[in-house]
C-alpha cells in the first residue's frame, strides 16, 4: 500500500540486494505498537526487526508482520485468547521481562558463588 507520497508504509528499510546478474530491493517491515493486540512484540535488530510472540515466544520473520498474518497466528495457535484485551498481552510482557531480570540475576548469583568457592579452594590446606 503506498502512501501520497508513493512510499510503501510499514516499510522502515529498503536494502538493495545483489545476487549474481541481478538486483533486488528487500523491504524490511517496522513495528508497530498496535500488533500488541494480536500478542506480537519486536525483537532482533532495530533495522530489522522481527515479531515474537508473548505466548509461545515463537519467532516469525519480518516478512510476517502484517497484522493479517500476525492475527492468523493467534487465531490458528492461541484461539482461546483471541478475545483477550491489549492488557492481557501487556501483563504477558511485563510477566516475561520480570522472569528474565529473575534469571539473569540468579546467573550473576551462580558466577559469585563459583568465584567464592574457587577462592575458598585456592586458600585451602592443599594450597598451603
Amino acid at each position: 500500500m503506498r502512501d501520497s507520497g508513493g512510499n510503501i508504509s510499514g516499510v522502515s528499510a529498503i536494502k538493495e540486494i545483489s545476487t549474481g546478474s541481478c538486483s533486488k530491493k528487500k523491504y524490511f517491515r517496522k513495528y508497530d505498537t498496535s500488533y500488541l493486540e494480536f500478542g506480537f512484540i519486536w525483537c532482533g535488530n532495530e533495522s530489522e526487526p522481527k515479531p515474537q510472540c508473548v505466548v509461545c515466544y515463537e519467532l516469525l520473520a519480518n516478512e510476517c508482520m502484517k497484522p493479517a498474518k500476525l492475527k492468523r497466528h493467534l487465531e490458528t495457535k492461541h484461539s482461546s485468547l483471541k478475545s483477550k484485551l491489549v492488557e492481557y498481552f501487556q501483563r504477558c510482557v511485563e510477566q516475561t521481562n520480570k522472569e528474565i531480570k529473575v534469571v539473569s540475576n540468579a546467573d550473576s548469583v551462580t558466577k559469585k558463588a563459583l568465584e567464592t568457592l574457587y577462592r575458598k579452594e585456592r586458600e585451602g590446606p592443599f594450597y598451603r
